[in-house]
């Protein structure tokens, strides 16, 4: 497990993915794109709402 990391300047409306999701406390989060494919982390309550 990596975990997550927060970063505050994004702009959601400039990303270039189709979708993007909202984490909840407790939820499991698998990447499958860029440098950390396969990570896998559990948002705790600091990354709550983030995209």
């Amino acid at each position: 497990m990596r975990g997550t990391f927060q970063k505050t300047d994004s702009e959601p409306d400039k990303i270039a993915m189709d979708k993007l999701y909202v984490v909840r406390n407790g939820d499991l989060v698998v990447n499958i794109t860029f440098a950390w494919e396969g990570a896998i982390a559990i948002v705790n309550q600091d990354d709550d709402g983030g995209w």
